[in-house]
């Protein structure tokens, strides 16, 4: 999940550069180059004052781990089906 600041096309512009990282990254367990990648991507957005936060996550199945790497954005939310009820997103979650 990516977010870029402002509306209309300056925006969707911005968001299409992004999106080559994101499906040259997508089915990669460890998301370490693709995080470096957008930090460089974040920091020529930043010279044109410009900005944008991203979210990752890569869930793997075979040993249960949620891995998320937060930059900018607000802290996710997790959904706690057993309870029907919502938090915060931590270690413990």
């Amino acid at each position: 999940m990516t977010g870029v600041s402002g509306h209309g096309s300056s925006a969707g512009a911005l968001t299409a550069s992004l999106r080559p990282l994101v499906r040259k990254h997508i089915n990669t367990l460890d998301q370490m180059r693709f995080a470096c990648a957008l930090n460089q991507e974040f920091s020529r957005l930043a010279q044109t004052k410009r900005f944008s936060t991203s979210l990752l996550a890569t869930y793997f199945a075979p040993t249960d781990h949620l891995i998320v790497c937060n930059a900018g954005h607000p802290r996710p939310l997790w959904y706690h089906a057993a309870s029907g009820t919502w938090g915060i997103l931590d270690k413990d979650a």
